[in-house]
């Protein structure tokens, strides 16, 4: 992920909950409209990150642990 990339969605992640919401939804809205159940679950995951009850980790950091594992896993 760039710089840029990064900094977008680091972004992102600073608008209140309704923003981000409408962003999630007007970016993917273009492909297929979201439905209320999706909706119900992105207000969750947001409420949750808003609480602290879940973290979010950078895309690249979570993709190196996970070829890590891969690795060692395809080594035993």
């Amino acid at each position: 992920m760039t710089k840029l990339e990064e900094a977008v969605i680091e972004a992102a992640k600073q608008l209140p909950k309704r923003l981000r919401r409408k962003l999630a939804d007007d970016l993917l809205n273009g492909e297929t409209p979201l439905s209320p159940e999706w909706m119900t679950e992105i207000d969750r995951r947001l409420a949750d990150i808003d609480s602290g009850k879940s973290k979010s980790y950078p895309f690249d950091a979570v993709m190196r642990k996970l070829d890590a594992e891969l690795a060692k896993r395809s080594k035993s």
